[in-house]
């Protein structure tokens, strides 16, 4: 984790002072508060519906506040679209990369920006080697934070439809880098990744971290959170609960502070009284039965089920708690 950003006499990139937002007379978020620094990764997580996708919104330009204040540099800072945020330096990385299927790698990072031009028998002319010695040194960029001796490479004259999960997202970050945000906003970054992927954007997160980047990491993967944040902060129902240093924190204690805290002794006896109500009404015969399955990635650790014929089995928990692998 990076402590450039620890000093207090520093001032913030950005602050977020009790910004809110009403849709149809709902409070999706409502006097929330963060601040980022300069080479700092600061996580915000929560339910679904906590108001995650609207805070990022807000900052990116996508929507205005409907109260609050906030400010980039010490400025004040309400973007009116898109475009606008980022021109002043923020750049977003959407869960579903913004790409164009039937463009190849290399137009897509250029789309929305000046082409480079040469002069060509009397005419200008796009020039695509200049399109594509910017975009290695972007790829330069990505490739750093993968360690020594690595390399980081994508197919730019590939379409984008044929590219797989993991090169569009590659390709959507490479994009976001060549515009050299002050702030880089991740939403769900690694959600059509492969765990081994998902190590890698990691890394180069951390390397644009230490190249002095803040980066906004919106995640539901709590262990992910817990790896690369500086700072955490939780969104419940639409209100900042907690911003609390990653380190120190576990799972268990983010899922505590975006679900509230549930008394454990009602717990434990709700669930016995579920276990004795099911064990006298399911039929005699197990269709399937799970002992102790696990991942090797710790998502799911000792689960263990039994399905009966006329029975309805729910499996329910917080994003992130394993259902999804289970």
């Amino acid at each position: 984790m990076s402590a450039l950003w620890a000093d207090a006499a520093t001032a913030p990139l950005l602050q977020v002072n009790g910004v809110g937002k009403v849709f149809a007379g709902v409070p999706a978020l409502s006097d929330v508060s963060l601040t980022l620094h300069a080479g700092e990764v600061h996580a915000v997580i929560g339910e679904n519906g906590a108001g995650k996708s609207t805070l990022i919104h807000l900052l990116t330009g996508g929507l205005a506040a409907d109260g609050g204040t906030m400010s980039l540099r010490g400025q004040a800072f309400t973007p009116p679209s898109p475009a606008s945020a980022a021109a002043q330096g923020i750049a977003v990385l959407h869960q579903e990369p913004q790409l164009v299927p039937s463009l190849s790698a290399l137009d897509n990072l250029f789309i929305g920006r000046s082409l480079p031009a040469a002069a060509h028998w009397g005419r200008w002319l796009t020039d695509r080697g200049a399109m594509r010695e910017r975009a290695h040194q972007a790829c330069e960029v990505l490739g750093a934070g993968l360690g020594a001796g690595a390399s980081f490479n994508l197919p730019l004259d590939a379409l984008v439809a044929d590219l797989s999960a993991t090169q569009r997202t590659q390709l959507a970050l490479l994009r976001c880098l060549m515009s050299e945000p002050d702030l880089l906003v991740l939403d769900e970054p690694t959600a059509s990744l492969t765990s081994t992927d998902a190590q890698q954007l990691m890394r180069q997160v951390d390397a644009l971290r230490r190249r002095g980047k803040a980066v906004l990491y919106v995640s539901h993967r709590l262990d992910e959170v817990l790896h690369i944040a500086d700072r955490i902060t939780v969104l419940r129902n639409g209100v900042c609960v907690a911003t609390l240093p990653a380190r120190g924190q576990t799972s268990a204690s983010l899922i505590a502070a975006m679900s509230g805290k549930v008394d454990e002794q009602t717990d434990r006896e709700n669930v016995s009284a579920v276990r004795s109500h099911s064990a006298s009404h399911i039929a005699a015969n197990a269709v399937l039965q799970v002992a102790q399955a696990a991942t090797r990635d710790g998502r799911v650790r000792d689960a263990s089920l039994t399905l009966h014929g006329g029975e309805l089995l729910g499996i329910y928990g917080l994003a992130g708690s394993g259902r999804t692998e289970l």
